[in-house]
């Protein structure tokens, strides 16, 4: 399934369904976006089959560019400059039919946001705006 690849003229994006996340153990892409250093908004709303247990964020500092990693689970609650705003803590534990939402502020021309389940399969959809 492609991802939506979504770049800085749209200022608005949602993956328009839940992207299945299916492994405990591998990471899975759920939205790819290109803020060109311009701070995003994301919201996530976790389907009713299962819970999250883990979330990431990475960075690239070019369209396709190599993608590393920003912050990782309990990273999103920091007082960090990268993550101003997260709601609620412990985005990256959300329960089935849960949603979140957080600030990145980075350099990035792309940001990454991967997911794995807790236990259940289930599904993640991403929607939000560059601000």
């Amino acid at each position: 399934m492609a991802l939506p690849i979504i770049n800085r003229q749209v200022r608005e994006f949602d993956t328009l369904i839940g992207v299945p996340v299916t492994s405990s153990s591998n990471w899975s892409r759920v939205c790819q976006v290109s803020p060109c250093g311009h701070k995003t908004l994301f919201c996530g709303v976790v389907g009713p089959s299962g819970a999250l247990g883990h979330l990431k964020v990475t960075q690239a500092l070019s369209v396709g560019g190599t993608h590393v990693d920003l912050v990782i689970d309990s990273g999103l609650d920091a007082a960090i400059d990268a993550v101003p705003y997260c709601v609620p803590s412990g985005a990256y534990l959300t329960a089935a039919s849960g949603v979140f939402q957080f600030v990145i502020d980075s350099d990035a021309i792309e940001i990454g946001i991967w997911a794995k389940k807790a236990s259940s399969d289930t599904t993640l959809r991403i929607s939000g705006s560059i601000l």
